[in-house]
Formats: C-alpha cells, structure tokens, sequence
C-alpha cells in the first residue's frame, strides 16, 4: 500500500477531496437555488457540443466518465475533461471560466464525475509499474 499522501503538485490528497467536496456542495446549493431549468441553449458552444459527444462515445464504450490523464484513443477529450475540472472551480470563484450553468446542467446530467482524478490515475499508473518491475 502506499502511504504518502502528498500529490504531484505537493497538495495532500485529503485537501483535495475537501475541495472537491466543497466544490461539489457549491454546485449543489448553486443548482438548488434555480427555481426551474436553465434554457440558456444560447450559452452552448458548438465546440462544447461536439465534445460532449465524445464524451457520450466515451460514456457508450466504457460506461463512465473517468477519462484517463493520457487517453490514447482521444487525447484532445482527455485534455478536455482535465481543463472542466479547472474551469469549474474557476466558474464558482468568480474567475474566468468557459464554464456556465447551462453548460454544466448538460455535464451535470450525463453523471460527470467532478472528482479530481489525477491522484487516482497516478496511483494506478505506480501499481502497474510495481507489478511490472517489482519496485518503485
């Protein structure tokens, strides 16, 4: 098992999943304060739009949105679902994003997973290299 717990940009990973939580509890209380749906369908790029297609095929073929850091198959999705992540905590600290709520309402609904996945997709990559050569 690995005990450490600093990140690769020297955050501990539970400050992380306090962020993450924070941040979540944000867009829930943000989303509940709307007394009905956005139809904001203005504030959706095409740009936007074609990329949630991917991640929909990406949805299809794997049945989650957990896209890996380096995605082969689709790395201009992988970097795309890296900088939602920024963009989001961007958006609700009032600092440029081009995040909006119609936009995360359609992430919202396909089951985005806002978890920072970075730290889990590292750890993998380490137990892979352990199993293939026997140390770290």
């Amino acid at each position: 098992e690995i005990a450490a717990s600093d990140n690769s940009n020297g955050k501990r990973s539970s400050e992380d999943a306090l962020d993450s939580r924070t941040q979540h509890e944000q867009h829930a209380k943000h989303v509940a304060k709307k007394a009905k749906p956005s139809d904001d369908t203005n504030d959706v790029d095409p740009a936007f739009l074609a990329m949630v297609e991917e991640l929909k095929a990406y949805i299809a073929q794997h049945g989650d949105c957990i896209i890996p850091m380096e995605y082969a198959q689709n790395p201009r999705l992988s970097r795309w679902n890296f900088d939602l992540r920024d963009n989001r905590r961007w958006f609700y600290q009032g600092k440029g994003s081009n995040l909006n709520e119609a936009k995360l309402k359609i992430l919202d609904d396909l089951g985005y997973n806002w978890d920072d996945m970075r730290w889990l997709d590292m750890y993998v990559r380490l137990k892979n290299y352990k199993a293939k050569f026997g140390n770290v």
